[in-house]
């Protein structure tokens, strides 16, 4: 008899489940408080303690216009971090389609540019969280 044999998903790190599972519901909580309140609830313990936004402030209202199908909406919240959001779930849908994890091969010094570059994208991106949430 035979089978089609099925491809085995790769493996997923319990911690990576604990904290998507961790921030959903945080993200539910705030949600439902919110409605209830009828005022926005701040999670974030980075504003409450300095008064500016962190660097992901901005990223769950980011992931929420993205459930509405608003990705500009989305972008404009926090750029950089809903940009990663969607790179990293492109980056799992090709790891389950090729079955394993992808990998980069990158010389030294294309990964210090790249490390460089992204360090400045990072603080470019959180410059205008706090000017555009601040």
């Amino acid at each position: 008899m035979w089978f089609a044999r099925t491809p085995r998903l790769p493996r997923v790190s319990p911690w990576i489940w604990a904290a998507v599972c961790l921030w959903l519901t945080l993200v539910a909580l705030a949600v439902g408080l919110s409605h209830y309140l009828r005022q926005p609830v701040d999670l974030c313990p980075f504003r409450r303690i300095t008064g500016m936004p962190c660097p992901t402030c901005g990223m769950t209202r980011g992931v929420l216009a993205l459930g509405r199908g608003d990705l500009l909406g989305a972008l404009n919240f926090n750029p950089m971090a809903i940009a990663a959001l969607l790179l990293g779930a492109g980056w799992a849908v090709l790891r389950l389609i090729l079955g394993r994890q992808p990998r980069l091969r990158l010389s030294k010094t294309v990964r210090r540019i790249a490390l460089a570059t992204l360090t400045l994208l990072f603080l470019a991106n959180w410059y205008y969280v706090i000017n555009h949430i601040g």
